[in-house]
């Protein structure tokens, strides 16, 4: 009997298959087609006549036809009409399910009349006991378990001492604790997030729908919820006496938790690295410019100091101004001997005498060479009428200018080396203390610890609302 009744079914299917979509789901060709086949196949006849009838139960002459096939299959194919059966208990199912309908709303309305009753008896079951079994039913059955990578990194230098010159200590360097600030800002930066999106699987991962509602990045997530997001799932905590930075990355899968660490760790590194290599650059080119100028300011001091000996024809005018003094000097002692002597001669003699005019001569040959020496040293032996005086504080002026460049110049070659050892003892490196490691068990959601903390929370402030509300009612 299931034998003819499925080699009927698959007559029927096939029958189908032979027209089209439009002639199966008209009713009219559907009849004049169980007409044709009542007289080859009449158990395939009727299974057309009722197709019909399913498609416009309104139709009177497509339930004629039905009502008169099914007689003569009934009649003629007791098997095949067991068929029928199966709507016969459609009906009945469906009017039992009407029936239970009203009997479930009402039902319901009952219990929610119940269950208002009881709220309003007992407020703290609605508003403390039931959130608190939603929020457990979603902790312990749908939330979606989290891993949760950690790696331990922290920046090293080597040792150091204090900058050669005061200008270098604008390029310092970063020190102590502002070591591990910087490595957090830049674990949260744009910049590493941005990267991060080009570089791994990180939008995709959190934005999985298989993850639950509450625990995923929305699709048409915005950048703020983004970085927001972010910061909630990549932890950065430094030890204040070790300097030891820990990173935590939490993932759905313990794959993805230590493989984004590894790319955060990496990059970080290598930020450090580029950082610091940047920063000894800049010290370097700095001590090199402070250099140059110095050479230049004591290649112009000479220069000058040249050029004026060259002007006024001068190997070194401090020499050739003492010995001019002491020329005058020498004079004014024999000037001043001759008048003694011309003084004791004139006690003996006359004036006439020739020894007193002998005297008189030389006395006035000492006074006219002293008056000419007095005269070069007031006058220059060039072109323009400059004090030697002038001359030799202008010699002295340029001198001391070459001595002051060139103890500055001297300085500078010795600090130069000093300081390229003290750039390179100040570059940074970052070292990897703990390697991002596998999560083997979930991190998150601490379940036990949430359920108690959301339960001792609602209880808290619903018992502040209580009174509060009571408050107000009796001021009121």
């Amino acid at each position: 009997m299931k034998k003819d009744i499925e080699e009927l079914e698959q007559r029927f299917k096939e029958l189908k298959t032979k027209h089209s979509e439009s002639d199966w789901n008209d009713v009219t060709y559907l009849m004049d087609l169980a007409t044709k086949l009542e007289t080859t196949d009449m158990p395939l006849a009727y299974r057309v006549a009722q197709h019909a009838k399913s498609l416009n139960s309104d139709n009177q002459d497509a339930v004629n036809l039905y009502e008169r096939l099914r007689a003569k299959v009934k009649a003629q194919f007791p098997g095949v009409f067991t068929m029928t059966s199966k709507e016969t208990k459609l009906k009945k199912a469906l009017s039992n399910i009407n029936m239970d309908k009203k009997v479930v709303q009402e039902k319901a309305t009952g219990t929610f009349k119940t269950v208002k009753k009881k709220l309003k008896k007992s407020p703290v079951i609605g508003f403390v006991f039931i959130p608190w079994f939603l929020f457990s039913f979603y902790l312990t059955f749908i939330a979606t378990e989290r891993y949760e990578s950690i790696a331990q990194i922290i920046v090293k230098q080597p040792d150091t001492v204090a900058a050669p010159i005061p200008e270098m200590a604008l390029f310092s360097g970063l020190g102590g604790s502002s070591d591990g600030a910087l490595v957090q800002a830049y674990i949260y930066s744009a910049d590493l997030i941005e990267y991060l999106k080009l570089n791994t699987d990180i939008v995709s991962h959190y934005t999985d729908t298989n993850v639950d509602f509450f625990s995923r990045l929305p699709s048409d997530y915005e950048k703020e919820e983004f970085y927001e997001f972010y910061q909630k799932h990549v932890t950065v905590e430094i030890d204040a006496a070790s300097q030891i930075i820990s990173i935590g990355v939490q993932g759905f899968t313990p794959e993805f938790a230590q493989s984004l660490n590894e790319q955060i760790v990496d990059r970080t590194e290598w930020y450090i690295n580029s950082i610091s290599q940047k920063l000894a650059e800049q010290q370097l080119i700095f001590i090199n410019e402070e250099h140059e100028r110095i050479s230049t300011k004591f290649a112009d001091a000479r220069k000058a100091l040249l050029n004026f000996q060259e002007k006024y024809n001068l190997l070194n005018p401090e020499a050739e101004g003492s010995a001019m003094q002491s020329i005058t000097y020498g004079l004014e002692n024999q000037i001043v001997s001759k008048e003694t002597e011309l003084l004791a001669l004139r006690r003996v003699m006359s004036d006439d005498s020739v020894e007193v005019q002998k005297a008189k001569n030389q006395l006035q040959a000492l006074k006219s060479q002293l008056m000419s020496e007095r005269a070069k040293l007031s006058t220059s032996s060039s072109d323009e009428d400059i004090p030697v005086s002038q001359i030799m504080a202008r010699f002295q002026e340029l001198k001391v200018n070459v001595e002051i460049a060139l103890k500055s110049f001297t300085s500078s070659l010795m600090l130069i080396e000093k300081a390229r050892v003290e750039v390179y003892q100040q570059v940074k490196y970052l070292v990897t203390v703990q390697k991002p490691v596998e999560p083997q068990k979930t991190a998150y959601p601490k379940v036990w610890y949430n359920i108690l903390l959301f339960g001792f929370v609602a209880l808290i402030a619903y018992g502040i609302c209580r009174i509060v509300l009571a408050t107000v009612k009796e001021l009121g």
